[in-house]
């Protein structure tokens, strides 16, 4: 078995125009978080890859809004949905399931 894989991402004042290759974090792979202000549409995106969910905004404003997710440690891909999951309860946001997608809703 080869060794486990650690990213380190993290957002510039550019955030919201920066594309990173889309990869779903492997079984024994983790990763660290570090977003501070960000639109929530690069985190979704993000997190979306990471996880390998598909992620929609209920209404498309959403998108817009900053959110600050960090990982102080590698987690991993259980561990990603859980801070995301965390990060938007405390905006007043939810993650509803419909059918393949996650929808993205105000609570």
């Amino acid at each position: 078995m080869g060794a486990a894989l650690t990213l380190t991402l993290w957002t510039t004042a550019r955030a919201d125009t920066q594309q990173l290759p889309c990869r779903k974090l492997g079984r024994g792979d983790t990763v660290k978080l570090d977003f501070h202000q960000t639109p929530l549409a690069v985190v979704a995106r993000t997190v979306s890859c990471l996880v390998g969910v598909n992620l929609m905004f209920q209404p498309t404003t959403l998108r817009t809004k900053p959110i600050t997710v960090i990982s102080s440690r590698p987690i991993d891909r259980p561990g990603v949905w859980a801070l995301f999951s965390s990060a938007l309860r405390h905006l007043k946001l939810r993650v509803e399931r419909r059918d393949a997608f996650y929808v993205i809703v105000e609570s």
